[in-house]
């Protein structure tokens, strides 16, 4: 049988080579794309660069309510209505209000409508215990926000194992609502 130089020895042809390569460039570059415009900086505007853990903590509680109703423990959830990460990160929410209530915290939930607050994207959250902001930040990270890289979660239950330090996530990348 004779091998033309057009074809290799299990028959496939030049040119199929070159579209299937064409067509695995293209979909890599049309993928890198998709995920980039889905990938927003959490602190774009660098709201969260130079402020304390107890400014921003009298800040988040200001837009709760008033300090005075304040509970100790508490986890608030911030959100916006027209955000459509809230979908994506519903199962960090709902996983971590269950392990704060377990362990006595109130949840409470903030819809943003002004976006001049404090909280520079949404979704977001706030871990408070005994009157001290252990973090605030996104939930996660990545084009999901997938439960595994979950920043809030993994603080909460360092915190009850006696590991607390003040966190402000400013550097993460995901999908956030600004």
């Amino acid at each position: 049988m004779r091998n033309s130089s057009n074809q290799t020895a299990s028959g496939v042809t030049t040119l199929q080579i070159a579209i299937c390569s064409i067509w695995l460039i293209f979909t890599i570059m049309a993928f890198a794309v998709l995920v980039d415009d889905q990938l927003v900086e959490f602190d774009g505007e660098n709201k969260l660069t130079e402020i304390t853990p107890n400014a921003l903590q009298q800040q988040l509680i200001g837009l709760v309510g008033s300090p005075v109703d304040t509970p100790e423990n508490q986890v608030i959830h911030f959100q916006r209505n027209d955000c459509h990460c809230n979908r994506v990160t519903a199962t960090h929410v709902q996983s971590l209000a269950k392990l704060a209530e377990s362990h006595g915290f109130s949840v409470n939930t903030v819809e943003l409508e002004d976006t001049e607050t404090i909280v520079p994207s949404s979704p977001a959250v706030a871990i408070i215990e005994s009157g001290k902001l252990l973090y605030f930040g996104p939930y996660g990270q990545g084009v999901s926000c997938s439960e595994t890289s979950g920043f809030a979660q993994t603080v909460f239950e360092n915190a009850q194992k006696g590991y607390k330090d003040e966190i402000i996530m400013r550097q993460a990348s995901g999908c956030y609502c600004a």
